[in-house]
């Protein structure tokens, strides 16, 4: 009769780990099977094979696209170095400023940063009107506001 305790089993499992104790097992029965028989079996050993067939055709979309938009970002930031374009990413108050139309009395060449045209907004006074030339509803300044208030902090 066999002296090891029911739990020395388990503590074998912990300590050498699941994984390598199946390997062991599986190991072990291979060889009491190989040592006990002498026949032989035929058969056909089937063995995994990773196939792939890549359908070049279907790239040439995606391709096309990053070649395309790889180009437009050259050109974009190539243009705006050219031109000497400021950043001013996200600001809602550059098309305040200088807005989409080409318009001289609009364009303010000293408000060419962003940090520049925050400071000035601190004094701008806008309100939304219907425009006398075209109808549409369009930011107006009111100016005698905007000198007040000039006049006013130029007196602190």
């Amino acid at each position: 009769m066999d002296s090891s305790s029911p739990g020395d089993g388990e503590d074998q499992l912990i300590r050498v780990g699941f994984e390598k104790t199946m390997s062991n097992i599986a190991a072990s029965l291979t060889q009491y099977g190989l040592k006990k028989s002498n026949n032989s079996v035929n058969g056909a050993v089937h063995v995994t094979k990773v196939f792939v067939n890549v359908r070049w055709s279907w790239l040439i979309l995606p391709g096309i696209l990053l070649i395309v938009g790889t180009i437009f970002l050259v050109i974009t930031i190539v243009a705006g170095k050219r031109h000497y374009a400021p950043l001013w990413k996200s600001s809602a108050l550059a098309p305040y400023y200088h807005g989409i139309e080409n318009n001289d009395e609009n364009d303010h060449h000293e408000l060419s940063t962003s940090s520049a045209m925050n400071k000035d907004a601190e004094t701008e006074y806008v309100q939304l009107k219907c425009s006398e030339n075209n109808g549409r509803i369009v930011l107006l300044r009111r100016q005698a506001e905007k000198k007040r208030l000039q006049k006013r902090l130029l007196n602190r």
